[in-house]
């Protein structure tokens, strides 16, 4: 009997050890950060946050975007110009390049990140990506439009763009290899679409423009006019509601359902939304270029994320 408390103790003692290790502070996500050419963390809670040290993505990369929902990075490699998925585990990042795509100059992730548009500018190419982040294939590749602003769905199968010089919207969907015109005057400073839907927002002219089914039984309905055009759109997890950011750094949200809308401000020029973890949390600029703002949408504030280490 003398051995089982000294056995029991040092069973409790490595238990609160492995439990108390298991432990981490809550972290908001992730960012690219241009100085240092690598994704950061952001660690913490929104008023509550700084900036953590740069992941080691195992190679050199000029862009990324993150994934927060399916915790991956989409990466162009710095030498080469091929896309590259970054998976974040509990052990580090691992890396694998999509087979068949191309190039890429600009790169955009569906709404909820299952899928991807690669455009290659020299070419005029669009390659649409699905599958990702776990099985990620080439499915549609698209010549011909001159392309700015671009977004596909979830599915792959609805893109999105402005083309031409003129910045005028289009869609394509399904197999068209032609971009059809949407009856909405131009030009297009910023675009979204639902998630897991093929509806869709466009900013153009001062005007908002909600058009769900775009590529079915498309309605037309102006949910917002403002003589200044938003920089970015986005939408909430739910898809009921959007956000829209202006170079004025104000950041204004409005109900799909209720029609409902406020607006917030904030010290900087915003220049995107993207979406962090939480409620419809998301980073207004990137960092390394000046501080970094985020917005909270449960408080409708918009908050500084701290350095930390750099």
């Amino acid at each position: 009997m003398r051995h089982v408390i000294p056995i029991g103790i040092l069973w409790l003692a490595f238990s609160v050890h492995t439990r108390a290790a298991d432990i981490r502070a809550p972290r908001l996500g992730y960012i690219w950060d241009s100085a240092a050419q690598s994704v950061r963390p952001v660690e913490g809670i929104p008023g509550a946050a700084l900036l953590g040290q740069a992941l080691d993505l195992g190679g050199q990369f000029t862009r990324a975007i993150i994934c927060e929902n399916l915790s991956y990075i989409l990466a162009i490699s710095s030498r080469e110009r091929t896309p590259f998925v970054l998976q974040i585990g509990t052990d580090g990042v691992t890396s694998h390049a999509i087979e068949g795509a191309m190039p890429v100059d600009r790169m955009v992730l569906s709404p909820s990140g299952t899928s991807a548009l690669l455009y290659e500018a020299r070419g005029q190419i669009l390659q649409i990506v699905t599958g990702l982040p776990g099985t990620p294939a080439v499915t549609r590749e698209i010549r011909g439009p001159v392309v700015e602003a671009m977004s596909v769905s979830d599915d792959g199968l609805l893109v999105l763009l402005a083309v031409g010089d003129a910045l005028e919207p289009a869609f394509l969907s399904g197999n068209s290899e032609v971009p059809s015109s949407i009856p909405v005057s131009g030009p297009v400073s910023a675009m979204a679409l639902r998630p897991h839907s093929h509806d869709a927002l466009l900013a153009t002219a001062g005007r908002i423009t909600w058009v769900p089914s775009l590529d079915s039984n498309p309605s037309y309905e102006a949910v917002d006019e403002d003589p200044s055009a938003p920089l970015a759109l986005s939408f909430s997890h739910d898809g009921s509601r959007f956000f829209a950011a202006y170079t004025d750094g104000r950041i204004r949200v409005r109900s799909l359902v209720s029609g409902d809308s406020s607006v917030t401000t904030c010290p900087c020029v915003p220049d995107r939304l993207q979406p962090l973890r939480g409620d419809s949390v998301f980073a207004l600029n990137q960092a390394g270029q000046g501080p970094l703002f985020i917005y909270d949408s449960t408080n409708n504030r918009v908050v500084f994320v701290g350095r930390g280490d750099q």
